[in-house]
């Protein structure tokens, strides 16, 4: 019995390698004609699309024309949104990249955002507990606790936003 070895890539592609992306995340021109090719079907079945609806508007075409012509162009968007996510994803997966060499990880950015959690609580009763020990007003040291604790989850929004963000990219990589 005669063994053989099977290959479904791509001939001569490499491993890590994009054939429509560089290194830096930018698009080949390969990658971009790829996207602007389906984005010209898309834009010739929409053209014939409307070239038919005013057709039939005015009673030169018939429904199915028009029926037809619908069908086309929303089976040419397809291939065009389709070529679209996976540049985008191709480009947050680069993005992943660079950020999983500099050292960052999702649990990493989970337990930061739960370190700034406990932080900002800690530090609105420490702040709460020194005011009313030096002046001895309760209503100021709850004033002043709440003012440290709404700051410190303002700058703990914007942090959880930016570590969702490299969390996203972080998948993407992981992903591809």
């Amino acid at each position: 019995m005669d063994s053989y070895l099977y290959h479904h890539g791509i001939l001569g592609q490499k491993w890590g390698v994009r054939r429509y992306q560089n290194y830096d995340g930018s698009y080949t021109q390969r990658g971009l004609e790829r996207y602007k090719k389906a984005r010209s079907n898309y834009e010739t079945a929409k053209d014939t699309l409307n070239s038919t609806k005013a057709a039939y508007k005015s009673g030169n075409a018939t429904k199915e024309s028009y029926t037809e012509a619908k069908v086309k162009t929303r089976k040419a968007k397809n291939p065009m949104n389709s070529a679209y996510r996976k540049l985008k994803t191709d480009k947050m997966a680069d993005q992943g990249k660079q950020l999983y060499k500099s050292g960052k990880t999702i649990m990493d950015n989970k337990k930061k955002l739960e370190i700034s959690e406990g932080v900002i609580t800690v530090g609105g009763l420490v702040t709460e507990y020194l005011v009313n020990e030096k002046t001895g007003n309760m209503k100021l040291a709850g004033v002043s606790a709440a003012a440290v604790s709404a700051g410190g989850t303002a700058v703990n929004a914007l942090l959880g936003l930016k570590t969702n963000s490299e969390n996203k990219k972080l998948r993407a990589y992981y992903a591809h």
